[in-house]
């Protein structure tokens, strides 16, 4: 099987997660597959470090190539202390974890450039292949040299302790959610800054909208005052799900 590796394991797992929070039926199902995965990871020196290493890399930001490579570099040496057999064992405990579903090719390139930096680390010097390791260190220097969005952080490695926030806080919160109410709640969990900023305008402008409509007059005070505070209201993505939640309240109880 292609893409044996401890970030496209932890993609898979996550993804499922994620798509199992809208369905009851595939939530205990799900919460168990994720369990059994971190227990194999917990129990196994090599995944640990793949993990730590593939977790680092991805959420990293360095503009700078020396520092970026330095970065790179002390990753991969966590893994000198092992062999080429060594991880093909423990990569084979990970395959009843993924499938074959289409998923990120961006991620999915960059694990495998990360998964090929440290195959060919561990290699005998006449078998290593140089253009391969250079396309590889090109796709994970390209990758750190990005700004990484706030979303990435968000729906990225997930451990123990969020599944099982996520799931109870979803329970909890949630369990009395209307069909147009999840709706929402499943475009916040997917959507990045800029589909963010789309919602929270739209949402603003029809109460803005639905409160001049109802103040025509100027009548109420109050009204006047709450019109002033959302038209002043902008985008912030540290706030934005609050703040898209907050008008999105307030819209269904002015249309």
């Amino acid at each position: 099987m292609k893409n044996i590796n401890i970030g496209v394991a932890n993609l898979v797992v996550s993804n499922q997660l994620r798509e199992s929070m809208f369905d009851d039926s595939l939530l205990m199902e799900t919460k168990n597959t994720a369990s059994k995965f971190f227990d194999v990871v917990k129990n196994s020196p090599l995944l640990l470090a793949e993990f730590k290493v593939f977790s680092n890399i991805e959420n990293q930001y360095i503009t700078n190539d020396a520092l970026a490579l330095k970065y790179i570099e002390d990753g991969i040496k966590m893994f000198e202390t092992y062999t080429l057999e060594d991880v093909a064992v423990e990569h084979e405990k990970l395959v009843p974890f993924i499938n074959e579903s289409v998923f990120d090719d961006e991620r999915v390139a960059l694990y495998e450039s990360i998964s090929t930096l440290i195959a060919e680390s561990l290699s005998i010097s006449e078998n290593v292949d140089i253009n391969k390791m250079h396309d590889a260190f090109s796709v994970v220097m390209s990758h750190l040299n990005k700004p990484k969005e706030k979303e990435n952080s968000d729906t990225g490695y997930i451990n123990e302790e969020v599944i099982e926030i996520a799931i109870n806080k979803f329970n909890e919160k949630y369990d009395g959610m209307n069909e147009e109410d999840v709706k929402l709640f499943k475009q916040l969990v997917n959507a990045g800054d800029s589909e963010k900023e789309t919602l929270f305008e739209e949402f603003k402008e029809e109460n803005v909208t639905a409160l001049t409509k109802l103040n025509e007059d100027n009548v109420s005070d109050k009204i006047s005052k709450s019109l002033e505070k959302i038209s002043e209201m902008t985008f912030n993505a540290e706030t934005a799900d609050g703040d898209i939640v907050k008008l999105y309240e307030l819209r269904k109880g002015l249309l």
